[in-house]
């Protein structure tokens, strides 16, 4: 069972209706769709297929229901999905050390990187302090 980048929202919505107990059921338009109180989740049947070849849901008859490793398709696609998300609003200098650093993960580490051509506001010696205090 691989897991892509490409499991759109949809997927995930559907797979999680089924992972809650419900069954999809094919339409004459080749959608399956998932009948619920509060909303219509709806697949087209290509995606259902390439789901059930990676194993993600089982299907007979016009009828898909979740099986045992929907639950970690689930999990790893949306962990998936907010990963990149979260890369979307990272800022990544790099630091005094040549490290890779996420500038909005540490205040210090914001100011000990020069930016718009300045000189940083805090030297290597400062940030060293900084770590020291910080594992106190």
């Amino acid at each position: 069972m691989s897991v892509s980048i490409s499991n759109s929202r949809r997927q995930i919505a559907f797979v999680r209706s089924l992972v809650s107990g419900k069954k999809a059921v094919l339409q004459k338009n080749g959608i399956y769709k998932i009948d619920s109180n509060t909303r219509c989740a709806s697949l087209c049947s290509n995606q259902v297929k390439k789901l059930i070849s990676d194993g993600v849901l089982n299907g007979t008859r016009g009828e898909v229901r979740a099986n045992k490793l929907s639950k970690n398709w689930l999990k790893r696609s949306m962990a998936e999905q907010s990963e990149s998300f979260s890369e979307q609003h990272q800022n990544i200098k790099v630091d005094f050390e040549g490290k890779r650093v996420n500038l909005n993960e540490n205040v210090l580490l914001r100011l000990s990187v020069s930016q718009k051509g300045k000189a940083p506001y805090f030297q290597p010696h400062h940030i060293e302090a900084g770590k020291r205090f910080s594992r106190l």
